[in-house]
């Protein structure tokens, strides 16, 4: 067995069965006697450090730029006319990487492709709308549909609950449209502005934090903003029509706008 990563199966015990560890060569193979790793190869050039697969879902096992898979395969194999998982070249870089997927880019995962598919989309927002106004268990407010991964904005009120807050976070912080490299070799990161148009951002932090509170005039714009473009992507967007029950989403529309009035009419006390 060559270029091959053995990791966490048997439930996290041995990863050998029937097989000697000296017919292994060049791999990545966990050791339960060791969770911690090393990336110090042993006599046959195998390391038990972790991976660093790009994603939890077990589905996908690309593997992250920095991993210590990278370039760390058998060197002295003949490659030649082979492809990976993703039928792009078996070797890139300095020599073959340990798995089934040749690192060929940097942009390979982002925390908001919720689903591992290597997109950030309508799925992702429809995840996020059916979470939308829930709290988390044990604090005042709703905990049906709580999900922890919309909970993008972790201070402050919004901390324990899914609201305007993480919205704004979710469509202008969040690359809209985002598409892992390793798809088709192109990365494109667009997102909402407050122009109204589309812009490319480069943000791969979802939570923000040491943020100065933006003036109650600036929210009602990003708020404004925000709504053009909920109702831009429902019209153009076939796929979230399909994705969300109508009235699920005319609900969620309908308490963004109530925001919005709530905001306008605290601005009118202010002044």
């Amino acid at each position: 067995m060559q270029n091959c990563i053995l990791w966490h199966n048997n439930k996290g015990g041995s990863q050998l069965s029937g097989l000697r560890k000296q017919h292994i060569y060049h791999c990545c193979m966990y050791d339960p006697n060791d969770p911690q790793g090393s990336a110090i190869s042993d006599v046959n050039h195998n390391i038990t450090a972790d991976p660093k697969f790009a994603y939890l879902d077990p589905n996908n096992v690309h593997i992250l730029f920095d991993s210590p898979c990278k370039d760390a395969g058998n060197p002295i194999l003949n490659y030649d006319e082979q492809v990976d998982m993703d039928r792009k070249q078996r070797v890139y870089g300095t020599a073959v990487d340990i798995g089934a997927y040749e690192i060929t880019c940097e942009e390979i995962a982002h925390p908001l492709d919720w689903n591992a598919d290597g997109l950030v989309n309508y799925v992702e927002f429809a995840a996020f709308s059916r979470a939308w106004l829930s709290c988390e268990p044990n604090f005042p407010g709703d905990p049906n549909n709580w999900n922890p991964a919309c909970n993008l904005e972790q201070t402050g009120d919004s901390e324990h609950k899914i609201d305007l807050a993480d919205l704004v976070v979710f469509v202008e912080e969040v690359p809209w449209l985002w598409r892992a490299c390793w798809l088709d070799g192109e990365n494109l990161y667009m997102r909402h502005t407050s122009g109204g148009g589309e812009g490319m951002s480069r943000r791969g932090n979802a939570i923000l934090a040491n943020q100065p509170e933006p003036s109650s005039k600036q929210k009602i714009a990003d708020l404004v903003s925000i709504i053009v473009f909920l109702e831009k992507i429902w019209l153009e967007e076939p796929d979230i029509q399909q994705e969300i029950d109508v009235q699920i989403w005319q609900e969620f529309m309908d308490s963004v706008y109530q925001g919005l009035l709530d905001l306008q009419s605290i601005d009118v006390q202010i002044e």
